[in-house]
Parts: structure tokens; sequence; C-alpha cells
């Protein structure tokens, strides 16, 4: 079992209260938001990239995750 499994595990019997702080804290950390721009950045390449090609099937699945942040 890998850690983050046993993180998993181990959070779920947090309490809600806990669970949410617990993802507050790692939405706060600096790596976290470097990754999750990372990410958000590549996504937009693909977009861009498709958009060029003329691809545009994707388009609102792409639109829906950058409005969710991921």
């Amino acid at each position: 079992m890998s850690t983050i499994q046993e993180i998993k595990l181990a959070a779920e019997h947090l309490s809600a209260r806990e669970r949410l702080e617990l993802s507050e804290w790692l939405a706060a950390s600096h790596e976290v938001q470097r990754l999750r721009l990372q990410t958000l950045r590549a996504d937009i390449a693909v977009g861009i990239a498709q958009a060029n090609r003329g691809d545009l099937g994707e388009g609102d699945a792409v639109f829906r995750r950058l409005k969710q942040g991921r």
C-alpha cells in the first residue's frame, strides 16, 4: 500500500471538520498551488493546440475544468 493510500484511509476516519482543515491546509501549500497552476497551463496549452488544429470537440470539457480550477 502506498503512502497516499494510507493517508486517504486515515483521512476517512477524520471528522468532516478535520477533513476540511486538512483540505484547506493542502490547498494553501505553495507546492500544491504551483502544481495546480502547472496543470492549468498544460490544459490551456492542449486547448490552444486543439483550437489551432480546428479540433474543438472537447472545448466544453476544457472550459468546465478551467471553471472548476482543475
